[in-house]
């Protein structure tokens, strides 16, 4: 059996770090988590139009557009700011 090192002269790899990225708009699975909802209540909310959803362009898609329902994370804090106010 041969095993294989790596010559003296090569220098160790430093790990790579990953850094999280805070995207300005998220899914559909991290609207739900952050009001508290299932995934399908979160669906309806934005179907009726309480939150404005992004469409991201798609060259796959025939319209031209996604299918994803994407929403500004300021759209939610405005949405989640307006229902503490409602039931204040």
């Amino acid at each position: 059996m041969t095993v294989t090192t790596r010559p003296k002269s090569a220098k160790p790899r430093k790990p790579k770090v990953r850094i999280p990225v805070v995207s300005e708009v998220m899914d559909l699975n991290e609207f739900a988590a952050i009001i508290g909802s299932p995934y399908q209540t979160a669906w309806s909310i934005a179907k009726t139009g309480a939150i404005p959803i992004v469409r991201l362009p798609s060259r796959r898609s025939k319209t031209g557009v996604s299918r994803r329902l994407l929403f500004r994370r300021s759209d939610v804090a405005r949405l989640l700011n307006a229902w503490r106010e409602q039931s204040a």
